[in-house]
This record gives structure tokens, C-alpha cells and sequence, in this order.
């Protein structure tokens, strides 16, 4: 069972180590949603590793702070970021019905459904039901909302004020219905120096696999 710590300066910092482990000292970073937000995380601390960033459909730190405090439609779409922080419950709403909500989160989740096929959802149902499996995945958003509040007492959410230079992608499915790009996108310029914004129509969430 794993057991953290899920705190994103401790994820971006294991991406720095296993860039070393691999015997390199620099890496083109690639992350969507919660590996996205790894990157972002990794390209405002470890600017000299980070060769280049390629993010998909995870907004910029400050961003999704800004919308989750000014944006309604956001923060109607981000609902289960505040359910998932109750304890026990949110583990069995995942594991329950041999997984059945994980199962629907890929079917509402995309577009174009052909991409999700049962035998393709089949290892992440099996890996979900594993011991300790539920409770590790949830623990990246107890420890997202737990760092943003301590941050709000402190310096503020990291790579607000630190200005990622590197070259960065961001390429965002527009139909994903979890994130907003309107609340989400316009403004990652300020943060980042040598943005490049691609949308992508018709298209949701798992952007890599609905759209490859």
C-alpha cells in the first residue's frame, strides 16, 4: 500500500530524481491532468532540468486557484475536488460495483467512445481494486487542497511568482468536462514565457488516447 506523501514539490522532486537515475541531466517533460500538473510544478522548480514542457488539459497552478476562487462554472465542474476530501467514502465510491465509476468517468469523459473499448478499461478497473490503490489515488487531491490552503498563509501557490522559461505546449481537448477553457487557459501566459496554446475539437478529457 502506498502511502504517500502526495505533495506536488515531493512528485516534482521524484521526477527530477528518475531523470538522474536514467543518467540524464535534462528531460522533455510530458503530463496530462494530474501528471500535468506535475510538470507544471517541475518546470517552475527545476527550470535547468527541464528541457521542454508538453502539458495536456491540466491548467497552470495559479490558474485553476484563480478560477476555483473567481469562476462558478469552474467550481461547479470541480464538485468531486472538495467531495474527494471526505474520508472513506470517495475510496468506496471508486471501488464499488467492480469499479463502475471509474468505467463511466472514461465513457463521460470522451468524445468519441470507440477509443475506450471494455478490454481497454479492464487494467484500470483491476487496478483501482487493489489494497491501498483507491486511497493513493485520491491522495493527490487531499494533498493539492491541504498545500493550497497552507500556501495561501505563505508565499503562495508555487510557480505563481517564479516564470516557467522554457518552451511549453499546452494542448487542451476542448470538450473536456471537467476543465474549463475559458476560466482555465487565457492568462497561463503570465506564468509561462514561451507558451504555445493548441486546442483540439472534438475531443474530451483523455485528449492522448481520443485524439493520438
Amino acid at each position: 500500500e502506498q502511502k504517500g506523501p502526495y505533495d506536488i514539490e515531493t512528485l516534482a522532486t521524484d521526477v527530477l530524481k528518475l531523470i538522474h537515475y536514467c543518467g540524464e541531466e535534462k528531460a522533455i517533460v510530458i503530463g496530462h491532468d494530474w501528471g500535468g500538473a506535475i510538470a507544471w510544478q517541475f518546470g517552475a522548480m527545476y527550470p535547468e532540468a527541464c528541457k521542454k514542457l508538453v502539458v495536456l488539459n491540466c491548467p497552470h497552478p495559479a490558474q485553476m486557484e484563480r478560477a476555483l476562487r473567481k469562476n462558478r462554472k469552474q467550481l461547479r465542474k470541480s464538485w468531486y475536488m472538495f467531495y474527494f476530501q471526505l474520508p472513506l467514502l470517495p475510496e468506496f465510491t471508486l471501488t464499488c460495483g467492480n469499479a463502475a465509476s471509474v468505467r463511466s468517468i472514461y465513457r463521460k469523459s470522451a468524445i468519441n467512445l470507440t477509443h475506450f473499448s471494455e478490454e481497454e478499461i479492464a487494467p484500470l478497473v483491476e487496478a483501482i481494486q487493489k489494497p491501498g490503490a483507491a486511497r493513493a489515488a485520491l491522495g493527490y487531491y487531499r494533498a493539492a487542497l491541504r498545500s493550497t490552503l497552507k500556501a495561501k498563509k505563505s508565499s503562495g501557490v508555487i510557480g505563481k511568482k517564479k516564470l516557467i522559461d522554457c518552451p511549453t505546449l499546452l494542448l487542451w481537448a476542448k470538450q473536456d468536462f471537467a476543465l474549463d477553457y475559458d476560466a482555465l487557459v487565457p492568462g497561463t501566459e503570465r506564468y509561462v514565457s514561451k507558451l504555445q496554446v493548441q486546442t483540439i475539437d472534438r475531443c474530451g478529457h483523455f485528449v492522448q488516447e481520443e485524439q493520438p
